[in-house]
Order: structure tokens, then C-alpha cells, then sequence
């Protein structure tokens, strides 16, 4: 027969138990949610990346056509 003390640890055990799997279940939940937070930001800086390529990319090219066009024209269209 458990005594009022044993009694009394047995529920703080039961209690600290249970409070320890709630937050082990809690940091399982932060941690899923946390890797997917990053694959998404991750996925956003790729396509940031891309769209930056390609800006730089189309600026190169129409700088090259401007180069083209003033050095072919002698006093062109540039120069009015």
C-alpha cells in the first residue's frame, strides 16, 4: 500500500511525464515547421535570384544594342 508521500511523487511524476512529452511533441511541431519555413524561403531567394539574372541579363543587352547603335551612326540619332 503506497504511502501519502509515494502517493504524492507518483502524481509529480505523472504530472512532469506528461508536460515532457507535451513539449517534446510541441519542438517536434516547431521543427517541422521550421524546415518547411526555410525550403520555402529558400525556394523565393532561387527565384529572387533568377529574376535578377535575367534583369542583369536584358540591362547587358540593351546596353550592347545602345554601344552598337551610337559607334554604327555617325552623329545619329543619339547626338541630336
Amino acid at each position: 500500500m503506497p504511502t501519502v508521500n509515494q502517493a504524492w511523487f507518483d502524481w509529480a511524476s505523472l504530472l512532469l511525464n506528461a508536460t515532457a512529452t507535451l513539449a517534446a511533441i510541441l519542438a517536434l511541431f516547431l521543427a517541422v515547421r521550421a524546415i518547411n519555413l526555410t525550403k520555402k524561403q529558400a525556394e523565393l531567394a532561387d527565384l529572387a535570384l533568377i529574376r535578377e539574372r535575367r534583369a542583369t541579363f536584358e540591362l547587358q543587352v540593351f546596353r550592347d544594342l545602345l554601344d552598337i547603335v551610337a559607334s554604327s551612326t555617325p552623329r545619329g540619332l543619339l547626338h541630336r
